[in-house]
């Protein structure tokens, strides 16, 4: 407005793979708006003019409430079936702003936290003898392959391969992640996860940003998983 800047919106472009077909478009990302100006309807013609711009195909992850509203009013279309999951290490966290009898908190939270491993505990004894997990410092040719081979039977995602997920996970500055490789006896990739820490509102969280496994080796994405909390519960 004038000379005043009063909104952004990240539009990045990306390949996308739909069941191994190739197509170009476009992830949207970074929306906002200055308070002043919300509500004028400014939100809906910046994410229309941005879209009239992909060809193809465009997309969008993770949303606020104001920022879900605005797409579906934009004439997005929401996809169903994505389901986020959270797992509980340390209940205490949780509870603390439940009860503030600190007594009745350490009983609390022994119990939950004693029922949480019960749950998990044959999970956690759950042998993979055939898959080996590795961390891995850079992805190479080898994720470009399985990449190929198992898109087909995938529906719409990213090509992930190795220069999109070095420039992701790798090359980015001051990044604290942990990249780990599922292969197989003999030494064939079957998968791969990333994962990371940080600390929020002094919690400690950890999250696996990415993991992509073959489909037809279900085994190879709980040998990951089992990494996953390993690591979690060190922190």
């Amino acid at each position: 407005h004038g000379e005043k800047v009063i909104g952004m919106h990240g539009h990045m472009p990306l390949m996308f793979s739909i069941y191994g077909q190739k197509k170009k478009g476009f992830m949207a990302h970074d929306d906002l708006l200055a308070t002043d100006y919300r509500g004028k309807g400014l939100g809906k013609i910046m994410l229309k003019g941005v879209a009239k711009q992909a060809t193809s195909f465009a997309g969008a992850l993770w949303f606020n409430e104001a920022n879900y509203r605005l797409y579906l009013k934009s004439e997005w279309v929401d996809v169903p079936n994505l389901y986020p999951f959270v797992k509980i290490f340390h209940p205490k966290v949780f509870l603390e702003k439940k009860f503030k009898n600190q007594i009745l908190l350490g009983i609390i939270s022994f119990l939950a936290k004693t029922a949480l491993r019960i749950r998990e505990i044959s999970f956690r004894r759950k042998s993979f003898a055939q898959i080996d997990i590795i961390e891995t410092d850079r992805f190479d040719e080898r994720f470009d392959d399985f990449f190929e081979a198992i898109s087909p039977f995938l529906g719409i995602m990213v090509v992930r391969k190795q220069r999109y997920l070095n420039w992701k996970f790798v090359e980015k500055p001051f990044n604290n992640y942990k990249l780990y490789s599922a292969l197989d006896n003999k030494g064939n990739l079957l998968g791969y996860m990333v994962i990371k820490t940080e600390i929020v509102e002094n919690i400690i969280h950890g999250t696996i940003l990415d993991i992509l496994t073959s489909p037809h080796k279900p085994e190879a994405f709980e040998a990951l998983i089992k990494k996953s909390i390993e690591e979690f519960s060190k922190l």
